[in-house]
């Protein structure tokens, strides 16, 4: 080790080299524990998706209910229906893919193994 102390400056350079590659290398506890504790780091932002999406749920649903009331009774609802498959249709439906897609994703993933 002599050299390799010369040649970077010191021993703690060399153990925080070696502290590095130790923990870029995990055993299967260790990648583990490392899901749980990412898990447990998202449990916020999933409560603000919830959160979020419930606030974009109930009026797109409500909007969608007075349309077919309205297509029902025979009322020109053109506008509505254009608003609803538009532009606040495509970020419902991002919004949606945003809410679900992370759970449908890792379930396909898991189903895999």
């Amino acid at each position: 080790m002599g050299l390799f102390s010369k040649l970077l400056g010191s021993n703690k350079a060399i153990q925080s080299v070696s502290n590095a590659i130790d923990k870029s290398i995990l055993t299967d506890e260790e990648r583990a524990e490392l899901k749980v504790e990412v898990w447990k780091a998202a449990h916020p932002f999933k409560i603000a998706q919830r959160f979020f999406m419930l606030i974009v749920t109930l009026p797109y649903m409500t909007a969608w209910t007075i349309n077919i009331i309205l297509a029902l009774k025979g009322i020109d609802n053109a506008l509505l229906d254009n608003i609803l498959t538009g532009r606040v249709g495509d970020v419902f439906l991002a919004m949606a893919i945003f809410y679900f897609g992370g759970g449908t994703l890792n379930t396909l993933t898991n189903f895999k193994k």
